[in-house]
């Protein structure tokens, strides 16, 4: 195995539902270090952030820079707990909760982070666990299902 100064390494990065998890690993596949980070917002679910304003039966949000945040926080944890420098990493692997929605601009700015739609409900990221267009489904399903329409076999 190469000196610590020496190894080369990828980070992968695991964005989840309360939390980003960062792992170094050599490129071998060995475990170096490892660190998690609780996003400063968590799951946002009661109000919505900067006004207040309560939130619908089964929304479930969440905060666009919490996830860079703290994927800066998990990066330089596990960096540091796998002993390594930085310029070291030589790859990157990110994956990201099921189904997570994020509204944005064309040049992919979340829409929550503009000034324009930072208080519209609609403008910001929706956890897997969103279910605010319930009814909307429902009546979606009801007329597929009198219809027979084949997606519904799946």
């Amino acid at each position: 195995m190469n000196s610590a100064s020496e190894t080369k390494a990828a980070i992968g990065l695991d964005f989840g539902t309360e939390s980003v998890r960062a792992l170094v690993v050599d490129l071998e596949g060995h475990e170096l270090g490892e660190a998690v980070d609780a996003y400063a917002h968590g799951q946002i679910t009661e109000a919505l952030p900067g006004t207040g304003e309560k939130l619908p039966p089964d929304f479930a949000f969440q905060h666009p820079s919490d996830w860079i945040e703290s994927a800066v926080t998990a990066v330089q944890g596990a960096v540091k707990a796998a002993g390594i420098d930085g310029d070291q990493i030589v790859g990157i692997g990110v994956d990201f909760t099921s189904c997570t929605m994020l509204p944005a601009l064309a040049d992919g700015t979340p829409l929550c982070l503009d000034d324009r739609f930072a208080t519209e409900k609609f403008a910001w990221p929706k956890l897997w666990k969103h279910h605010g267009a319930k009814s909307q489904t429902d009546r979606i399903n009801e007329v597929a299902q009198k219809r027979n329409e084949s997606f519904l076999s799946r």
